[in-house]
């Protein structure tokens, strides 16, 4: 009995400390950036702010704005200046976090001969998310973007955080068009389970198994806990040992290829959320047409075979936004879906790339809805994998430990 309730108390411990400690962190990172997407993806619909709104705008009234400017001066210590070559814009950094998207481009730039907008890659950097206080010095003529709560305070417009609507501000690097695409795609830690509470953690729990060893030997003089305890506390650095070892490296390809799958999912859904209930019209209809936030007209045109009739001719360089999913079966089922500023003329239809930095002229080859729905499928099944793997090889280097060190332990 005693035995048995002393292993109790070690399996717990090692719970507590290897998995549900970090487990708790990584829904804690994952949710913080999943409201970083989500977030990106809400500000999406703000106006850019224009002078002639700040002509026009009410002293101590807030609006809504997006603003891309690059970094002019730093005034005080919450202070900065932007400037996007027509107007300067303060922005108050005080309690502010920002964010900074790697340099890297995730996908390849568009050429006739390779027109797919990413590559089916993700890139090694993680996005960072810093406090304002803790940065030091910015050099001058950084990319930053801004979105949020508008003021006119003394003839000078400045966006602050107000009351449920916090300043969003991404350093970034590159062209301002790339700036959503590129976050919603690197917006993502590479792996939730290694986070701020991690390390402490196995440490932590490492230690306590340890000295329950010390008291299971020298003290109480019990065996089986004392091979359990000692096992349990080494298994953390035995996940990199063989037999095991091999199944750790396929838990990491399984890890890896679920959160390509999101990725990719969440980039097929980014232009639908223009158009609201687009799963019915999607099917229904082969044109939909909505607004921008600067009120140009955006389509939705789904070409088949059999509606080649609704073909309208596209000015400049379509993307082409493939998934790793069967995208050529999904397109001669579905259809191909294309989405850009809508232009009609005298002399007919037109299509072309929308002045909004954060609207696209793509194309998808197949059902974006049901693409998406399939990646995120694919990505649970993944995900399930990966944690078979390290599950299975957590078991069987644990058997091994505690098979060789009943020889030691006597």
């Amino acid at each position: 009995m005693q035995t048995g309730f002393l292993i109790i108390i070690i399996l717990f411990i090692a719970f507590f400390f290897y998995i549900f400690i970090p487990a708790i962190g990584a829904f804690i990172v994952r949710d913080k950036w999943r409201k970083f997407r989500k977030r990106l993806v809400e500000i999406s619909f703000y106006p850019l702010i224009d002078y002639s709104d700040l002509t026009t705008w009410k002293e101590g009234i807030p609006g809504n704005f997006r603003f891309f400017g690059n970094l002019e001066a730093i005034q005080g210590e919450n202070r900065i200046w932007l400037n996007n070559g027509s107007m300067s814009i303060a922005v108050d950094l005080q309690d502010v976090s920002l964010y900074l998207i790697p340099a890297q481009t995730p996908y390849t730039g568009y050429t006739e001969s390779y027109p797919y907008e990413f590559e089916k890659t993700l890139p090694s950097q993680e996005p960072v998310s810093v406090r304002w206080k803790q940065i030091f010095s910015l050099p001058q003529g950084t990319n930053i973007f801004v979105a949020g709560s508008l003021f006119m305070e003394k003839g000078s417009s400045i966006f602050r955080s107000s009351p449920g609507n916090s300043l969003l501000v991404v350093i970034y690097d590159g062209i301002k068009k790339e700036l959503l695409k590129r976050s919603i795609w690197y917006g993502r830690q590479k792996n939730e389970y290694w986070n701020q509470f991690t390390l402490t953690s196995l440490i932590t729990g490492f230690l306590i198994l340890l000295f329950c060893t010390y008291v299971f030997l020298e003290i109480i003089t019990i065996r089986i806990p004392a091979i359990i305890s000692l096992s349990l506390s080494l298994l953390p650095v035995t996940l990199l040992l063989p037999p095991g070892v091999p199944l750790f490296f396929v838990y990491r390809l399984f890890w890896k290829k679920a959160r390509l799958l999101r990725a990719e999912r969440d980039l097929l859904l980014l232009p639908l959320r223009y158009f609201p209930g687009n799963s019915v019209h999607l099917n229904n209809q082969t044109k939909i047409l909505t607004k921008l936030p600067d009120q140009s007209a955006y389509v939705m045109i789904k070409n088949t075979p059999s509606t080649s009739a609704s073909y309208i001719p596209v000015e400049g360089n379509v993307k082409i936004r493939a998934s790793s999913i069967n995208s050529r079966y999904n397109m001669k089922q579905n259809g191909c879906f294309l989405f850009g500023k809508y232009i009609k003329r005298d002399n007919g239809e037109y299509i072309t790339e929308p002045v909004d930095p954060m609207a696209e002229l793509v194309q998808i080859p197949g059902n974006p809805k049901l693409l998406a729905k399939e990646c995120s499928k694919k990505a649970k099944l993944y995900a399930f994998f990966s944690g078979f793997c390290i599950l299975f090889e957590v078991l069987l280097n644990l058997f091994l430990l505690i098979f060789i060190l009943q020889f030691f332990i006597r």
